[in-house]
């Protein structure tokens, strides 16, 4: 489908790296689907509104990926291997969720958060790029494998955190939700490039200082006049440097990853305003939280179904764009018939649908990645990537709060996510015309 013809890595320890990016997913979601369950209880400690702290709440995930960008570029000069920016991200993360338990404001809460979001995204980028190096044919295949952690926690935390609540309080709770991030720690260990990959130099060629001292001497010599390459700065210079800006612009270079930026963005969107207000709006229908919990799980069930029967579909030679089309359509009709979602019995079968379609749609994104950039693009592409889907995060997380404070109604809330998913099957059908687009002219020229 691509023009990527570099083959998987034949290092065995590929497959630790898979099961790495599993566990460190899996500690991601499980932190952003455990404060569905802590924002009711959030709310009366900390005497704010549901607006302020879906704000609040979505910062580890919004950070995690707005990071990702200087996490791209320390990774590129080689200032500090995979391994160590995720041991780094580990305990910092941890540490500061731990410190989050004990917050008495929301400065302080968002603070913490966000710092860490900031240590997720050392892990979660650092395991992603490892993840592209040793699959470089398959990286969507395997990417959807280890995906699967999502969705295991996103059915294992709420009910462990809700039950957590009840014995422990909240402080308890947040405690052994910090021991979830503490396993990030042995999966950042595993991470180390590929025995049967050439290592990129970190320092120059020697020849680098010849070739750039030939270029600061004399440019050409007329009439036995030397006239040296140096010429004063003017408008034309620094109209020739913003062209050569703009040349070299991964915006402009990838055109196809551009067009695919609205989809990471109000996917992004749509999945956390889901996660942080399924339980909430289960209780706001009168459900008990103890009840309203499996709510959640049943979405992580679909979940892990939907998952599983996605990651066969592309074993099979499915596209997973086309994929992401149908799931798109899904999520939508489902997301638009909320005002008539009001009993548990059918909030729990609608969320398992939900479960299924949102996170199958979110597993397509990696296929928008790797088709649309080259394989020398791929880090910095990845880092804008999570730039883009964690402001997506922060604006689920407080448009959701602002439309629940202003209407006082989460079934808005839920319609507004319909709407959005909406958008997004417009924007991936756009995508996949272009992507057939540039392969039927790359098979022309061929």
């Amino acid at each position: 489908m691509a023009t990527h013809q570099s083959e998987d890595s034949k290092d065995p320890w590929k497959y630790t790296i898979v099961v790495s990016k599993f566990v460190i997913n899996c500690i991601e979601v499980a932190i952003s689907k455990s404060f569905g369950v802590l924002i009711p209880v959030m709310i009366n400690i900390l005497s704010t509104n549901t607006k302020t702290i879906g704000l609040a709440c979505s910062m580890p995930s919004a950070w995690m990926n707005i990071a990702c960008p200087a996490v791209a570029y320390v990774l590129k000069t080689g200032v500090l291997t995979p391994r160590m920016i995720a041991l780094i991200g580990a305990f910092l993360s941890s540490a500061f969720l731990i410190a989050a338990g004990f917050t008495t404001s929301i400065p302080e809460l968002g603070l913490c958060l966000s710092l860490t979001g900031v240590g997720l995204s050392m892990g979660y980028f650092s395991s992603k790029v490892m993840l592209n190096e040793y699959f470089k044919r398959s990286y969507v295949l395997m990417a959807a494998v280890a995906n699967l952690g999502s969705a295991t926690g996103a059915f294992i935390a709420p009910f462990v955190i809700e039950r957590s609540l009840e014995a422990y309080g909240y402080i308890g709770a947040m405690l052994i939700l910090s021991a979830f991030s503490l396993h990030a720690i042995p999966a950042s260990a595993t991470l180390k490039k590929p025995r049967d990959r050439p290592s990129k130099p970190a320092m120059k060629d020697d020849n680098d200082d010849e070739t750039t001292g030939s270029e600061e001497k004399l440019a050409r010599v007329e009439d036995d006049e030397c006239i040296s390459k140096e010429e004063p700065k003017s408008s034309t210079g620094c109209l020739t440097n913003l062209k050569e800006w703009l040349k070299n612009c991964i915006l402009i270079k990838e055109p196809l990853f551009t067009m695919a930026l609205p989809c990471l963005f109000f996917t992004s969107v749509c999945l956390n305003a889901w996660v942080l207000f399924l339980v909430p709006r289960a209780e706001w229908h009168g459900i008990p939280s103890s009840k309203a919990v499996f709510v959640s799980t049943a979405g992580g069930t679909g979940g892990i179904v939907g998952r599983v029967f996605f990651i066969a579909l592309l074993y099979f030679g499915a596209n997973p764009i086309v994929l992401s089309c149908v799931f798109f359509m899904l999520s939508a009709v489902t997301f638009l018939a909320d005002p008539f979602i009001t009993t548990f019995p059918v909030m729990c079968v609608v969320s398992f649908i939900q479960g299924w379609s949102v996170f199958s749609g979110n597993l397509a994104l990696p296929g928008y990645l790797k088709y649309s950039v080259s394989d020398e693009n791929f880090t910095m592409a990845a880092g804008i990537y999570g730039l883009v889907s964690g402001l997506g995060g922060i604006s689920g997380g407080f448009l959701g709060g602002l439309i629940k404070d202003a209407t006082q109604s989460f079934t808005t809330v839920f319609v507004g996510i319909g709407f959005g998913f909406c958008f997004l099957e417009v924007n991936a059908l756009l995508f996949l015309l272009a992507l057939r687009r540039k392969q039927k002219k790359r098979a022309n020229d061929l």
